[in-house]
């Protein structure tokens, strides 16, 4: 009954989405395929501050003739003026919050010969990339004289810059696209500001963090809250699920990014988060060695090489313990993408909430893919062999399919790096978590991971049935598997000072707390019904 329910093309629009998308690389104005759970209207902006009212009519024929209350939504929210959809980055449209600005924010100074050793390390040299292919499990093709090219999407809201640096250092001038989606709408639906809007300071210097030879792109998504449905309609959702919704909404917009940097079959496709990245020897290794799965002629049916991924909670220092590792980012070949791959022999799916959702069950959620072969028969056989489905990006993070090397670490994860405590406040009060506790208790008391990390920065080792920290934080592990920036000590004395004053600058509004788990319901999947123990004997002067 759910799943039919949720197939249900609905009669009323539950909320508008306008994608804004500024680059020097896009031009003109089009409209995805018309979705058919949540009736969405995209309009797509290359280059220029302002759209004519009769461009956006041409984007909004599916929405049933209710054009004029589309536009009063839009003019309630100062995005138009009766004629024109403005784009004005000095204006606050969704709140009156306020984030730091980017001269507030320090970023670290990359010393020439880090620079130098990063960008003298594009060249194929085959004794050299033998050895590190054979590291990985992969077979060198000494008539590759190219590196693939890679193309990396994803989310980006409130990372701070150390995070952002320390990721862009890994992949400087290796990509040839970064693609950002950005919303003024978090997880449980609560409006955001932009905090990367076209013309900021903040938004130049993104571009530039990445290298000159890399293309960086920020799609701007405004959500607009139409006649208060849209809020109604999705509460009948569970929350995670409302969250997951719209994740995989503001996902897919990564694809219409890679199309049109022209994206190829045999370019590299990653996608992860904004603090999350393949350590940059696995990145050449990706673009060089003889990966079984980015020859030609996929079947894609287990297409992703899944990272292994050492996590980081807060600074340098604070390591995740007891070989716990995360299976992120995922990186698959553009052969089986959706929307570059051929999908004459790759049919799609049967979905479980709309196109752009997770696969249903019997179409390859659970890689059982019985219901999808008896639906397409032999449109999805080629020269005699079975052809699996194209990959969206909420495959790509939500579907089993894919291998980890034999390499104990090839990625890296940087979990709550933020600039302040009220930034870690907003996430956990507002993103998928929604934990009401976040805006009140001390840092330690609002969800284990954080605990974890003021556990580190005060030496506390037991947490009881909370995670573990590596002992002897990044001394402890091997440096060549860590982010390059992490190797240089100063930087990592930089970065652990941030997470410092950051803490101790919360500490003095809501207090110091340690929290020990008592029970077992303190993971991601059920924070709310964790039972945190203040186990801080410390208490902070005053």
């Amino acid at each position: 009954a759910l799943q039919y329910f949720f197939s249900l093309p609905l009669a009323f629009v539950v909320g508008i989405y306008v994608g804004l998308h500024m680059s020097a690389s896009g031009s003109g104005v089009y409209a995805p395929e018309w979705q058919s759970v949540l009736e969405y209207a995209w309009i797509n902006l290359a280059h220029t501050s302002s759209i004519r009212r009769d461009e956006l009519l041409l984007n909004t024929k599916h929405l049933q003739g209710d054009e004029e209350s589309i536009f009063g939504a839009l003019e309630s929210k100062q995005l138009f003026d009766g004629n024109t959809l403005l784009w004005d980055p000095q204006i606050q449209y969704t709140s009156s919050e306020t984030t730091p600005n980017i001269e507030e924010e320090e970023l670290y100074t990359l010393p020439p010969l880090v620079l130098r050793k990063l960008d003298d390390d594009g060249s194929v040299d085959a004794d050299t990339e033998v050895k590190r292919c054979q590291k990985y499990g992969f077979g060198f093709d000494a008539s590759r004289k190219q590196r693939r090219r890679l193309f990396f999407g994803g989310m980006i809201a409130d990372e701070s810059f150390t995070i952002l640096q320390t990721v862009a250092t890994e992949m400087r001038n290796m990509f040839h696209t970064v693609a950002f989606i950005e919303s003024n709408s978090t997880g449980s639906h609560q409006h955001r500001n932009f905090r990367f809007p076209p013309g900021s300071k903040r938004r130049s210097v993104l571009n530039k963090l990445y290298g000159d030879n890399t293309t960086v792109t920020v799609d701007y998504v405004i959500v607009v809250d139409r006649a208060k449905n849209y809020i109604k309609s999705l509460d009948k959702l569970s929350t995670m699920r409302q969250q997951i919704m719209m994740e995989h909404q503001l996902r897919q917009q990564v694809l219409e990014r890679w199309q049109r940097n022209g994206m190829r079959l045999d370019d590299v496709a990653i996608f992860g988060d904004a603090d999350e990245m393949f350590t940059r020897d696995f990145l050449r290794a990706l673009q060089t060695c003889d990966v079984p799965e980015f020859r030609v002629g996929q079947d894609c049916k287990r297409p992703k090489i899944l990272g292994r991924a050492q996590v980081f909670e807060g600074s340098p220092e604070c390591i995740v313990g007891n070989n716990f590792k995360l299976w992120k980012p995922d990186a698959l070949v553009g052969e089986c993408v959706d929307g570059i791959g051929d999908k004459n022999i790759h049919p799609p799916p049967k979905r479980m909430w709309g196109r752009q959702n997770f696969r249903a069950p019997g179409h390859g959620y659970d890689e059982n893919y019985d219901d999808y072969f008896a639906s397409h028969g032999s449109k999805a056989i080629s020269n005699g062999q079975k052809m699996y489905p194209l990959w969206t990006p909420a495959d790509m993070r939500g579907v089993a399919g894919g291998r980890q090397t034999p390499k104990e670490i090839t990625a890296f994860h940087l979990h709550n790096f933020f600039s302040s405590g009220q930034e870690i406040r907003d996430k956990y009060s507002k993103y998928a978590e929604n934990l009401p506790r976040a805006k009140a208790v001390p840092l330690g008391l609002i969800h284990e991971d954080i605990s974890l990390s003021i556990a580190c920065l005060y030496g506390t080792k037991d947490l009881g049935k909370s995670r573990k920290l590596e002992a002897g934080g990044f001394e402890s592990v091997d440096a060549a598997y860590t982010p390059i920036l992490y190797q240089d000590e100063a930087f990592r004395k930089f970065d652990h000072s941030r997470f410092r004053k950051l803490v101790l600058k919360d500490e003095t509004d809501y207090g110091h707390a340690i929290g020990s788990c008592e029970n077992w319901n303190c993971d991601g999947c059920n924070p709310r019904a964790c039972d945190f123990k203040n186990i801080s004997s410390y208490r902070p002067p005053g």
